[in-house]
Parts: C-alpha cells; structure tokens; sequence
C-alpha cells in the first residue's frame, strides 16, 4: 500500500513528461550514505535494489501525502497490523528496509515475432488471425490481431507491429524479492506467530546455520503492509540482531548465502541508490538487454534511444513543501545520453499539448510537474527532475 502510493506519485511524473523526475538535493557523501549503503550491502546479487526510509515515511510522507484522508490512513496501519498478526513482525519497529530483486525471462513461444516487422511478415508467421479489429486516429492507423488458439494478440501502427501480448508468463519479465530490514525483532514471536496459524500453513528449515520461517499464504499480503509482492511462501530469517530477511524462499537463502560472503556484489548500485542522503526512497538498477527486450517498445527511435540505457537510478524525497523526484540513467557512451537527452525534450514539448487538456487537481498536477522539469546530460549520463507541491500530490494520492 505504501510503497504504491509512493510509486503512483513517482509514475505521474513519469507518465507527464515522458519520463519524470524531481529535484534532488545536492548529493553529499558521507556518514548518512555509507551507513544506508550498509544495509544494501547485506542484500544477495541483485539486478536492482532500493532502500526506504520507513520511519520517515509512517512520521512524514503518509500524514502529508494523505493530510485530511483519515481513512486511507487507517487503511494503511490496517494492513501493517494483519501483516503483524499473522508473522509477528510489524513495520512500526524497523528503521529501514532495502530490497533486492532478480529478474528472470520466460521464453515467448513466438519468438520469430518482433516489433517492427510488417503486418505481410506477421502474417507469413502465423497465418491469418481469428479475429481482427481496426482504428483510425490523427497519427494514422492501428490494426488489433487475435489468435485465441495460440491466446496471442498483436497491435499493429502503421503497418508495423507495436506490441506483443502473449497470455501466461511468457515474454513477460519476473521479478523476485527479498528484503532486507533493519529494526526490533523477537524470533520466538516469529515461531509463536507460525504455529499459531493453521495446520500446514507453517514450516521451518535449517539453511547454513539459520532457520527460516516459512509462511504459507492464504490469501495475497502486503509483506510488512507496505509491498505488494506475489509471493504463496513467505520466507523470515535473522541475519543478524538487527536485521531481518524476507521474501521468496529462495532469495532468502540468498541472502544468508551473501550474508557469511565479505563481497559486496551490488556495490555500485548500492552508490547510485543512495546517492541522496535525504531521500526517502533511493534506488538502482541495470537495464539488461532481456528486460528492454520484453518492454518492446513499439516506437523504433525511443526503442533505439532506451537500448543505450545500461544503469537506471533515481530518488523521492521530501521538502518542508514539496515532493522532488529524480530519475537518471547511464548509456553506453555521451552521444547515446545527448540523443536520448533530446527525445525526453521531444515527448515533453509533446506533454504540454496533453497536460492542457487535463482539468482539475490531476491538470494542475501534471502542469506542475512539467513547468519544473528539467533535462540535462553530462558525460553518459542523463538525469532529469522535478518537484510538485505537496498540497497539490495529496488530493490525487488520497483517491489511489
């Protein structure tokens, strides 16, 4: 619940400009980044990882972001409590969590099928489709393909193919979680919590010297109240009299594994994460070519643009009255940044047009955000960012 209100705001930003951001404060190194960069450290290899300032965001973010909303309030410490009352564990006791997650790639049972090709070469693939729709609009034309045998739909602009939906989990990238938190935790009011819930829906293991808790989940819950995460087995586990993992069982066993490990495998992405000190929220990421590959971006410039992107970072974090956002990004070399520099330039001239159009506290919103963006590029890097009231956020976040 939070970590989505939080991330909706972040989105609007994104979706305004094209690509959204907020005005970070000056970076300062130091005592407050190396010590959040501690509890990163303690996360198993990652291909991105985040870290959220839960104090401040239960004392500062929520009483502003949903100022006059009691009951969205409420509704927050009421999945913070069943989270409690089923595990023992309640986010009011922890100071910080970061999390760590590992993509992984289901294979597309088409994988001939690309953006780009022509409607002539999707068709020579696989054969006329069982149902086919069209629209017209200002930018041209689309064409929608369905083949319900194969459960496959295409899009096509154009003539060219825009998008690939293949139901189930192919093509579609999966993310595995741990987190990693760092507060008061009692292990036998874990255990207590475990038995105490039905039969067979509680286990526990040895893994290098620790027991894991395991939790079987009945139904979907926001692990700590704040993460909306998939997850049938909740995996607990102390790594050490402060810190607690928890996630999917086999990032668990990860981070015990890295846990007994002087290494430091996300060190880089760690630096980038918590390049604010002051942020709320930090995070980093690597752009593999596999993740690019199945967004399948269906304009061809952006596509190219993005594919130059290997390393994505940013932050979120408040002022006395404004919520400032930053996203940045590391390209292959300096004339991939200026390019890609150039199209977010493009799609925010573009934003004006669509934010005009736009009434009420979501207009006023997105005209805010877009009048303070601001591109720029240095070396192979692009960053851009933003700030909007706070006053003018929580009207729009208290109906999320």
């Amino acid at each position: 619940m939070i970590i989505r209100i939080l991330s909706s705001v972040f989105v609007v930003g994104l979706l305004l400009a094209g690509l959204a951001s907020p005005v970070i404060a000056q970076t300062r190194r130091g005592v407050a980044a190396t010590t959040r960069q501690s509890l990163l450290a303690k996360l198993p290899a990652s291909d991105a990882v985040a870290q959220v300032n839960v104090k401040r965001v239960l004392a500062e973010a929520l009483p502003k972001l949903l100022a006059g909303n009691s009951a969205r309030l409420a509704e927050v410490d009421s999945h913070i409590e069943q989270f409690k009352t089923r595990t023992s564990l309640d986010l009011r006791s922890f100071d910080e969590i970061a999390l760590g997650m590992r993509y992984s790639y289901p294979k597309s049972s088409y994988p001939s099928l690309q953006v780009g090709m022509s409607e002539s070469e999707a068709l020579a693939t696989l054969g006329a489709p069982d149902k086919k729709n069209s629209m017209t609009h200002a930018n041209g034309r689309n064409e929608y393909w369905r083949y319900e045998g194969k459960k496959l739909s295409l899009t096509f602009s154009n003539g060219r193919l825009a998008a690939i939906h293949e139901e189930g989990d192919a093509g579609i990238t999966k993310i595995h979680t741990v987190v990693v938190a760092r507060g008061a935790f009692n292990t036998g009011a874990i255990a207590a919590a475990g038995t105490a819930g039905a039969v067979g829906k509680y286990r526990e293991e040895k893994y290098l010297g620790k027991t894991i808790y395991i939790f079987t989940l009945d139904q979907q819950v926001k692990i700590m109240g704040l993460l909306d995460l998939k997850i049938r087995e909740l995996a607990v586990t102390p790594i050490d009299a402060n810190t607690l993992a928890l996630g999917d069982v086999e990032r668990v066993r990860n981070a015990v594994a890295a846990s007994r490990d002087r290494r430091r495998p996300n060190a880089e992405l760690s630096a980038l994460a918590t390049q604010d000190p002051n942020a709320i929220v930090g995070f980093a990421g690597n752009v593999t070519a596999e993740l690019l590959q199945n967004l399948r971006i269906g304009n061809e410039a952006i596509a190219k643009d993005v594919a130059a992107v290997r390393q994505a970072y940013g932050s979120l974090a408040l002022t006395e009255k404004d919520l400032e956002m930053l996203v940045a990004a590391r390209t292959v070399d300096a004339g991939s940044a200026r390019s890609l520099g150039d199209t977010v330039e493009g799609l925010k001239q573009f934003g004006a047009l669509f934010t005009n159009r736009l009434s009420g506290i979501r207009g006023i919103l997105a005209r805010s955000a877009l009048g303070n963006l601001k591109i720029t590029t240095q070396g192979n890097e692009i960053k851009i960012r933003t700030a909007v009231a706070q006053s003018d956020v929580a009207p729009l976040v208290g109906g999320l």
